[in-house]
């Protein structure tokens, strides 16, 4: 199977082919949750045992990449200029983080 894969990773076509793939899957894999959500039950009726733990980990949540963009946005739609900067410098701290290691 690997020689296989090996084999059609060696064509142009064929890498450009997969990375649209594995791209568009990544993409959509982000998309899964808010779909999910809209349409079927909302998450805390079907598992109300996972609610508190759900509840704990919110803010822990805004502190990771997403989390810090949603609520800079979110402090600015509020008119609060430097809770947004802030959420905005500790992203760019982020990602000179990741850039530097």
């Amino acid at each position: 199977m690997f020689a296989w894969v090996s084999r059609w990773l060696e064509q142009r076509r064929t890498r450009e082919i997969l990375g649209a793939l594995v791209l568009l899957a990544l993409l959509s894999m982000q998309l899964i949750g808010p779909v999910i959500s809209r349409l079927g039950k909302h998450s805390s009726t079907a598992r109300p045992e996972l609610e508190p733990l759900a509840l704990k980990l919110v803010p822990v949540a805004e502190l990771l990449p997403p989390g810090l963009v949603a609520e800079a946005l979110t402090a600015r739609v509020r008119k609060m200029k430097k809770l947004a900067i802030l959420q905005i410098v500790l992203l760019a701290q982020y990602g000179l983080f990741l850039v530097l290691f």
